[in-house]
């Protein structure tokens, strides 16, 4: 949630729409899956080299 009132707060003060663009998505999507990727590693021994690396 804190990071999309910040992104709308950014794009909101500096007179751009307040929709995500591609890039927005994108940084969204990388930062999902590195939690993803770290809440799974306790569980799939496997995934915790990925975890390290995010």
């Amino acid at each position: 949630m804190t990071p999309a009132v910040m992104t709308r707060a950014t794009l909101g003060h500096t007179g751009r729409a307040t929709t995500a663009n591609r890039a927005t998505v994108l940084i969204y999507l990388c930062l999902f899956g590195s939690v993803a990727a770290r809440l799974a590693a306790p569980v799939a021994p496997g995934l915790s080299y990925v975890a390290g690396l995010l």
